[in-house]
């Protein structure tokens, strides 16, 4: 997009393409001369951390319990932030909620076995009973 705003500055100007395109002209200036955001400086710091502390633990820790730890160590950061870098940066937890992680995952496109039990219905003295034989 700084491209396209670049490229058409001289025509149109920068702020009505930036209005147009729906982004802010402070953005593209901001851009322009290189510097990073507070936020993204910030989330780089935060996840320096996020994995130091990851490591303590085991790797055990989902972001809710690394989220506590960090709090421990009296690091202040929003619960959704590090749940956000964790997801972004695919740092996980051991387990999901008691449920152990998948190690395989199927092949949609995979056959599958045929079925090897048969089942028949005999009628024994009036009442409907099943039988099942196995192949």
């Amino acid at each position: 997009m700084s491209a396209y705003v670049q490229e058409h500055r001289e025509r149109f100007g920068v702020e009505p393409i930036c209005r147009t395109l729906g982004v802010s002209a402070s953005a593209f200036y901001q851009r322009q001369t290189g510097q990073r955001s507070a936020r993204q400086l910030e989330d780089e710091r935060l996840l320096a951390v996020i994995r130091e502390t990851h490591k303590k633990n085991y790797e055990a820790y989902g972001y809710r319990r690394t989220w506590k730890a960090l709090l421990r160590a009296g690091e202040q950061a929003p619960r959704c932030q590090v749940q956000r870098l964790m997801a972004a940066n695919g740092i996980r937890g051991a387990k999901r909620r008691g449920k152990p992680w998948r190690t395989t995952t199927p092949d949609p496109d995979a056959s599958r076995r045929p079925d090897e039990v048969v089942l028949f219905a005999v009628e024994v003295g009036g009442g409907g009973s099943g039988v099942m034989v196995t192949r």
